[in-house]
């Protein structure tokens, strides 16, 4: 089962990222822009269990508040670095962030790791030293979008681990819902005060394939919260967060090389390489 669900929730993940990249490098003209969509995407995932949403208790708003503060920034700062870089090295440093939950979940719940997941996460590591090393990351300020992208996922995936181990953490649908909810409507905000404060010179073409992926991105998003708050409730979270983590880069590099056409530097291959010995070994 346990397998399942990494395999499930690493592929709605690189669903979702194929559809945000889509918006990000192909219908993008500002970050005003990419947080218009994020709202769009963040409104069709809370729409995915909307019935849930009158039953939510005040504690699972609470959470979700959290949750979607922490989702806002990495969302925003995450549709930025895809426009800007390959979608390989996004995802690669989006999932890396998955090193806060584990080291949540060892020191305060103690989960332990055995010595094969040990040496898979080290490899994690190495490959993220390796891409931040000259050569690995080309663009002006690239690896500080990145690392923020890092932080702020794995500060959202430590509250979405809080969640599912409360006494709430039954009522999953109702969390994805107010979550999504309030992302979309902190992104409402955000775009008005992006809008007044950058005043972008071109202005945003709008039209139904745009909707579409939005519409799209949203329930893949929408249904791997769903998936991956379940699995941090049954699973070892230092099995499941790197090895989703490590099947989400692949699935990812391999969406950015065949549909956008990207082409891997010498060490950001050797970086997923690493990534998938450290699958291999994460199933030990």
């Amino acid at each position: 089962m346990k397998y399942l669900l990494v395999l499930l929730t690493s592929s709605l993940s690189t669903a979702k990222v194929t559809f945000q990249s889509q918006l990000a490098k192909k219908e993008s003209r500002s970050v005003a822009d990419n947080i218009f969509f994020n709202t769009l995407i963040f409104f069709a995932a809370s729409l995915l269990f909307l019935p849930y949403l009158f039953s939510a208790s005040l504690k699972i708003w609470a959470y979700a508040a959290v949750y979607a503060f922490c989702n806002v920034l990495f969302q925003i700062v995450y549709s930025v670095a895809l426009s800007r870089g390959n979608v390989s090295v996004a995802v690669m440093f989006a999932n890396f962030g998955m090193l806060v939950p584990v080291a949540f979940s060892v020191a305060l719940f103690g989960d332990t790791p055995s010595v094969f997941r040990i040496v898979g996460i080290c490899l994690i590591m190495v490959a993220l030293v390796f891409t931040l090393k000259k050569g690995g990351i080309s663009q002006k300020g690239y690896r500080w979008l990145v690392l923020f992208c890092m932080l702020a996922n794995g500060c959202g995936l430590t509250v979405q681990k809080l969640f599912a181990l409360s006494g709430e953490g039954g009522s999953i649908f109702s969390f994805v819902s107010a979550g999504y909810l309030l992302s979309a409507l902190m992104c409402a905000v955000s775009y008005g005060g992006a809008v007044v404060i950058t005043k972008p010179q071109k202005k945003m073409r709008l039209h139904g394939r745009l909707f579409v992926f939005a519409i799209a991105a949203g329930v893949s998003l929408g249904a791997f919260l769903a998936l991956n708050t379940y699995a941090g409730k049954t699973v070892d979270g230092s099995f499941h967060y790197p090895a989703h983590s490590g099947c989400a880069i692949l699935l990812s590099s391999l969406a950015g090389t065949v549909i956008f056409r990207e082409k891997l530097s010498r060490q950001q291959c050797i970086a997923c390489i690493i990534g998938g010995v450290a699958i291999v070994l994460m199933n030990f």
